[in-house]
This record gives structure tokens, C-alpha cells and sequence, in this order.
């Protein structure tokens, strides 16, 4: 199934059986996100999911399809159909929205943001772990760490 980011022309490919499999046909979200657990010493905020810019795999990280772990992908789809309580993305904020109209960037929930998405929701629980003037190197650099 193909499903479009937030910012066309941009979209993303799963595999119709995981989707199956995850029990995800004919889902319909009864909130704005996924159910979230609180983190009394973070700073957790809903954010629309238009606001934050992806992450994009760096081509020689493997995965089962296209940047996605099969297992861990069914295994989100699930919480989210059962309304399991999951923790929230980590981003860091730009000082300002950016060109792009992204207010944050994702740094940690990669399956967690695309679930989401092509489960319907328009905002992301999220865990603000740093401001962009504090990180220390780049996320668009190619040795940037890689993230689930």
C-alpha cells in the first residue's frame, strides 16, 4: 500500500500482507494520535504530524522493506489497533519552522512516525530531547546515527 507524507509529492510504500497481518484493514483512529505513556521529566507534546520532517534511511542500512523491520512494524500497528499505550517519538525543535514548514525534526521513532501516518493520525506524541542550536553534530550527516 502506498501511503503519502504529509508534503507531496513525497510518499512511502508497506507491504500490503504486513498490513493485513497487523489487523490494520478497515482501521479507523478514534483519536488524533496513538495512546502515549507520560514521562514526568520530559517534555512530551502532541505535534502535528505535518510539522515534523521524517527521517530518511541512509540506503546501506538493511531492512526487511524499504527502510522498514517487519516485526517491529506489525508490532506498532498492533499497539495502535488495540490502543496499547506506546512511547512517544523523540524530536528536537528548530528555533523557527524552517523552509520546509517542519518545526521539528524526528530523532527516534522511525516505525513509531510512519505508523501513524499510514494509520491516519494527524498529530505525534512527542518527547522534546533537545533544541537544534544544542546538537552536537548534524542529523543530515551520513555518519549520523541510525535510529529506530
Amino acid at each position: 500500500m502506498l501511503f503519502p507524507l504529509p508534503h507531496p509529492p513525497l510518499c512511502f510504500e508497506i507491504p500490503d500482507d504486513w498490513w493485513d497481518e497487523a489487523g490494520m484493514i478497515g482501521f479507523i483512529p478514534s483519536g488524533s494520535s496513538y495512546l502515549h505513556e507520560a514521562k514526568p521529566l520530559l517534555h512530551i507534546e502532541l505535534i502535528s504530524i505535518t510539522e515534523v520532517a521524517p527521517i530518511i534511511r541512509i540506503p546501506s542500512v538493511q531492512r526487511d522493506f524499504r527502510g522498514f523491520r517487519r516485526d517491529t512494524l506489525i508490532s506498532v500497528f498492533i499497539g495502535i489497533r488495540q490502543q496499547h499505550v506506546m512511547p512517544p517519538v523523540e524530536v528536537i525543535l528548530f528555533p523557527a519552522i524552517n523552509v520546509e514548514g517542519y518545526r521539528a525534526r524526528l530523532t527516534d521513532g522511525f516505525h513509531r512516525f510512519y505508523a501513524s501516518i499510514a494509520a491516519g493520525f494527524t498529530q505525534l506524541p512527542c518527547s522534546i530531547v533537545s533544541n537544534w542550536r544544542e546538537l552536537p553534530i548534524s542529523p543530515f550527516r551520513e555518519n549520523a546515527p541510525d535510529v529506530e
